[in-house]
């Protein structure tokens, strides 16, 4: 029989080999899913980048075509149209639409006329 202070009483049982595999695959997933992690937290970092790059781009474009206040002009734009379209959807559009084709000429000869007389 073995004393209490005998090393071989408390040595650990030797584990069967099917949890000593499920104990590696579970390490080995982990560490998959770490790398995983890291490589989504660089991708979050680039796309918050690429996202403040790309809008500093966008609105130097824009200051470039339409000048100072380029989103404001931008945004009179888009409430003009909007207004234009809810007119011309109006009962008496379709006089206003029938017209609209023949503005150009008229303001031709508006122009026409003050610089003979003008």
């Amino acid at each position: 029989m073995l004393e209490p202070n005998d090393d071989t009483q408390f040595a650990p049982m030797p584990m069967p080999v099917a949890e000593y595999d499920l104990k590696l695959k579970r390490e080995l997933l982990m560490k998959d899913l770490n790398l995983l992690r890291a490589r989504l937290d660089i991708l979050k970092r680039q796309t918050a980048t690429v996202a403040r790059s790309g809008a500093s781009w966008a609105h130097g474009s824009a200051r470039a075509q339409l000048g100072p206040y380029p989103w404001a002009k931008l945004a009179a734009i888009t409430g003009g149209s909007f207004l234009v379209v809810y007119l011309l959807r109006r009962p008496a559009a379709a006089l206003t639409t029938s017209l609209l084709p023949l503005l150009p000429v008229i303001a031709a000869k508006i122009v026409e006329r003050k610089t003979y007389h003008g």
